[in-house]
């Protein structure tokens, strides 16, 4: 018994007016697999420099990462650091960051972002901005939240800059969460 995940459109259709009895069982399933969210989480194995090349442009963050046990359904990691959505149905996202970052040297204003496709500038990746200003060099623990609409074969991804100078940082733990629910 396979299930399909179906557009929203499709399901309110095929629900809309059962006058006919005509619902099957797996037009039930696909349903409910449509309705399942989907979700990913990854974490950092082990702190991480993130190279900070030229002032203000973004980098993504660097590092080896894990998933958590169970931690996908509609989602994969191909690669570190990268969520992919590999459900069929349009999602909306709500990706929740956590992590702890140490500077090269002090007094430097660092950004955060999460980044749909590897484009930090996508208007959908805009409203995830996190800034941090670090006045020494300490470790300073943060999170910040997304919604980012997604398609099949979509990623998403966290990126740094530092609007300061090109000096580095390093990414000590990061927490990396995405829930999808059903977007069209």
């Amino acid at each position: 018994m396979s299930q399909t995940q179906r557009t929203l459109a499709e399901i309110y259709a095929l629900l809309a007016d059962n006058t006919t009895a005509s619902i099957s069982p797996t037009d039930l399933r696909d349903a409910i697999e449509t309705l399942r969210h989907t979700h990913g989480e990854l974490s950092l194995s082990a702190s991480s420099l993130t190279t900070i090349n030229t002032v203000d442009v973004w980098e993504k963050v660097a590092g080896t990462t894990a998933a958590s046990p169970n931690a996908f359904h509609g989602m994969s990691m191909p690669t570190d650091c990268r969520l992919l959505i590999t459900s069929a149905a349009p999602r909306l996202l709500h990706i929740a960051v956590s992590l702890s970052v140490t500077p090269a040297s002090s007094n430097k204003v660092f950004e955060f972002v999460v980044a749909k496709n590897g484009d930090p500038d996508d208007v959908n990746s805009a409203p995830s901005l996190k800034r941090a200003n670090i006045p020494s060099s300490v470790t300073v623990a943060f999170a910040f939240h997304a919604l980012i609409p997604v398609v099949n074969g979509d990623y998403v991804e966290v990126f740094a800059r530092n609007t300061t100078d090109a000096t580095n940082i390093t990414v000590e733990t990061l927490n990396f969460v995405a829930i999808g629910m059903p977007n069209g």
